[in-house]
């Protein structure tokens, strides 16, 4: 009874340690599951954010190249006012060369002095408004300039503050599971702490009820099951080992036997309103089962298959004598 209680608290240990671990990975599963909803979440937000940044920067150069045009066809009309004004007064200043051109040449040198000193007072001021133009239009394209620079720090910002937000929800969803599933894990540990205690105390309870060594299985044989059989050239030895048990036994041919021993140990403790418990038990066991016929003990096979270990023994076969 002592060996089917220890064997029950056994299973049960390890089943409430595979139901823990269970637990374990599924809430492993589920932060996982949320950490990779939180990263597309991200990804999608800073993919947002690159298609605004590209939208803004694509509309800055068209906004740019718009103004460029403008100011050079601007400048354009400004040069050819200038050529036709030009042209304008090179031809009226011929008009009147013709006309004085017989006054003497006083006269005219007088009329291509202030013929030079008209040309000159328009390029002057032709030179003056291209200036101003083209100030202008410096202005303009560093108005343009840090407007775009302004509306992209501020969309960066929108993204920014976005993801701070996003870190922070996912920050607190995290540990709000974290913590949850602490208390879950808890709670089973405790639950099943409290489950090993009590198997463990009725054990020790049911130890105390027996009154003679022979109702004691502590004090009763123990061994394992074993079939034993003879083929004409070989032994065939099956032993039922538990598979838990495997590492614990053994399986030798000595000479003209076979032996088959074994021994295991079990240290328990059990602490529950102040008082402490344990116990300690250790079995060993020996069987030898003798061979009617000598055998190769270095030629044995052994394999072990759903808790049967199977151990072929060949047998010393003998020639018979020529006659």
């Amino acid at each position: 009874m002592r060996l089917k209680s220890e064997n029950d608290y056994s299973r049960l240990k390890s089943d409430g340690n595979l139901r823990l671990k269970s637990l374990k990975d599924q809430q492993d599963i589920a932060y996982q599951s949320e950490v990779k909803s939180q990263h597309i979440n991200l990804a999608h937000l800073k993919e947002q954010a690159r298609r605004a940044r590209e939208k803004e920067k694509l509309e800055g150069l068209h906004q740019f190249k718009k103004q460029k045009t403008e100011n050079q066809l601007t400048v354009k009309n400004e040069k050819l006012r200038g050529e036709k004004a030009t042209l304008q007064t090179q031809g009226e200043y011929k008009e009147r060369l013709q006309d004085i051109h017989k006054k003497g040449d006083k006269e005219l040198a007088f009329e291509k002095d202030r013929q030079q000193n008209v040309e000159n007072r328009l390029k002057t001021t032709h030179e003056k408004e291209l200036k101003v133009i083209n100030r202008e239009h410096e202005d303009k394209k560093l108005q343009t300039l840090e407007d775009q620079n302004r509306q992209m720090q501020q969309i960066d910002h929108i993204n920014n503050r976005a993801l701070e937000n996003q870190r922070k929800e996912f920050q607190n969803k995290y540990v709000t599971n974290k913590e949850r599933n602490e208390q879950i894990l808890q709670t089973q540990e405790t639950l099943f702490t409290k489950a090993l205690t009590k198997q463990k105390t009725d054990q020790l309870k049911q130890s105390n009820h027996f009154t003679e060594k022979k109702d004691d299985p502590f004090y009763s044989l123990h061994g394992v099951p074993t079939q034993l059989i003879d083929n004409n050239s070989h032994y065939i030895l099956k032993t039922e080992i538990p598979n838990h048990e495997k590492g614990n036994i053994n399986v030798i041919v000595k000479q003209d036997k076979i032996i088959v021993s074994g021994q295991r140990a079990f240290e328990d403790r059990v602490e529950q309103d102040g008082r402490t418990a344990s116990t300690n038990n250790y079995q060993s066991f020996r069987e030898e089962i003798l061979l009617d016929q000598p055998v190769q003990s270095d030629q044995i096979q052994k394999d072990y298959h759903e808790g049967i270990l199977t151990t072929i023994i060949p047998k010393l076969l003998r020639n018979k004598p020529l006659g």
